[in-house]
């Protein structure tokens, strides 16, 4: 029996040993480990780390192999693969050294090379301290960040509770955001997915992102199955449920089955838990009733992160950067006149906060390109700045509702 065949058989023994079978990470690590290695406080490390991923399948006599385990058992055809896989894995998985993503990429060619000696250049690797700088590097957002760096933390000490044979305190993945639009709710949630990857917490870290129309359907029967299907999609990262509020009306008619899909959400959030986590975000006080209606998501849904509408000068600041970003300069005149229009108006509610920011941005940038090619006379400098010229007639009726629809521009990120 070779090297490759013999692994395999190894860690299907040591997948079924926890009523799974499915051939994780900790399985490999673990074989690797006690059969190869010797290294015997290592694969105990592994084999509790296995025992703590919750939501695993009951194994039913079928043997499956996650895609990130195929990975190194492919890699497994001599000694030499064999040491760099045990390197790799134990890299990868306790020391955070790289993504879950980064390494899979990495490690899919027939190089046999270590995480540790391949070149930077060749594997873009993302750390959960990478994530956490770009979160801090966004405007405003005090208390978020603040909550984030909690939740995250409660997270990176029930993994290192594991490793050192304790048992991890129930932490939910499921989160509830609540703020005006416009406020960093999708941004924020697909940082919370790449941060969950990198510590271990889902093993792909891709966002799904649905609304109501979504998940419901019109006749009888048709809603569970589309929320499954939305669920399998969401499977090993985080689905995001924008204007949740709409799935649970207090003047909804007999035939709407907004509580069909959320009956449906709730059973699969226990039956598979652990793979996959749940962000449910809106309108705050929409959103608290929403929870509030429901005992099963009350006890799903514990930990609330509020997004405050932002600052007349925090909202100038996502206007520079937006300039920034696109390599637009302006002058002190724009600047007065722009902050004095921020301050007068109420930027909150459906089409404010950094979205209103971005559509007047997106309008000044037509207004410029109107008047550099009306004057025929197009130079470099034109193409890259700013005049009160190009502001918006805030005071004109028409211009004030035309700066709460889009116009032309594809979506931000």
């Amino acid at each position: 029996m070779n090297i490759h065949d013999r692994l395999l058989e190894l860690a299907t023994a040591e997948a079924k040993k926890f009523d799974s079978g499915v051939i994780r990470r900790p399985h490999l690590l673990s074989v690797l480990c006690i059969h190869f290695f010797e290294d015997f406080s290592l694969a105990d490390a592994a084999r509790k780390l296995s025992l703590a991923l919750a939501g695993q399948p009951p194994f039913s006599g079928e043997l499956q192999i996650s895609d990130r385990a195929r990975v190194f058992l492919e890699r497994c055809t001599d000694e030499d693969s064999l040491r760099s896989v045990f390197l790799d894995l134990q890299g990868s998985m306790f020391r955070n050294e790289v993504s879950d993503v980064a390494a899979a990429e990495d490690l899919t060619g027939a190089d046999s090379r270590s995480v540790d000696e391949s070149d930077e250049e060749d594997m873009p690797a993302e750390t959960f301290e990478g994530i956490m700088q770009e979160l801090e590097s966004m405007i405003g957002l005090t208390a978020v960040k603040e909550q984030i760096r909690s939740v995250t933390a409660m997270h990176q000490v029930n993994l290192r509770r594991v490793t050192e044979g304790l048992s991890p305190v129930d932490v939910t993945h499921h989160l509830v955001f609540t703020g005006d639009p416009g406020t960093g709710k999708t941004t924020v949630a697909r940082l919370v997915s790449r941060l969950y990857r990198t510590l271990g917490l889902l093993p792909s870290g891709h966002m799904i992102e649905v609304q109501r129309g979504d998940l419901v359907a019109q006749y009888v029967g048709q809603t569970a199955p589309r929320v499954q299907a939305v669920i399998d999609r969401a499977l090993g990262g985080i689905l995001f449920i924008d204007e949740a509020y709409s799935l649970s009306r207090k003047d909804a008619h007999a035939n709407d089955f907004g509580h069909e899909a959320v009956a449906t959400l709730l059973k699969a959030m226990e039956d598979r838990r652990g793979e996959f986590a749940v962000i449910v975000a809106g309108y705050t006080n929409e959103m608290r009733d929403f929870i509030g209606s429901n005992p099963g998501l009350q006890s799903r849904f514990s930990t609330t992160i509020e997004f405050l509408n932002y600052s007349p000068l925090e909202l100038l600041a996502v206007f520079d950067k937006v300039c920034a970003d696109n390599t637009i300069t302006y002058n002190s005149d724009v600047r007065s006149e722009l902050l004095s229009h921020i301050s007068e108006t109420n930027t909150g509610g459906s089409t404010g906060n950094a979205r209103y920011i971005r559509t007047i941005f997106e309008r000044m940038f037509a207004n410029m390109s109107v008047r550099i090619v009306s004057d025929g006379n197009i130079t470099a400098s034109k193409l890259g700045h700013f005049t009160s010229a190009d502001l918006p007639n805030f005071g004109d009726p028409q211009v004030a509702e035309s700066l709460k629809q889009k116009f032309g521009f594809a979506p931000s990120a």
